[in-house]
């Protein structure tokens, strides 16, 4: 993708050769040409890097003696640390709603 957007700004390729060359929609490389959609998307976060680190951590543990974690379960924790990070006291996780 990067290699047929840069071939196409620099003019070393016309846009279909290099849509045909690096098997690429023409639509998606007018896009990045133009700069109507950026090359690298920009993304936000969701978890500060210190948090992320120690949730990585336990998810190793954990996998190392044999207890994994499920979705749910990493959801549940975050939710937990985001409230104690709002200054928020949480005494128990949200329940979960009976499935009928």
């Amino acid at each position: 993708m990067a290699m047929a957007v840069s071939a196409v700004k620099e003019k070393r390729m016309t846009l279909k050769q290099a849509t045909i060359e690096f098997n690429v929609p023409m639509s998606t490389v007018w896009d990045k040409v133009t700069d109507r959609v950026p090359l690298v998307p920009k993304r936000r976060t969701v978890l500060t890097a210190e948090k992320e680190g120690k949730i990585k951590d336990m998810i190793i543990t954990s996998s190392r003696r044999g207890n994994g974690k499920t979705k749910q379960e990493l959801q549940r924790i975050n939710y937990y640390t985001k409230g104690v990070e709002h200054g928020r006291k949480i005494d128990h996780f949200p329940r979960q709603q009976a499935r009928i």
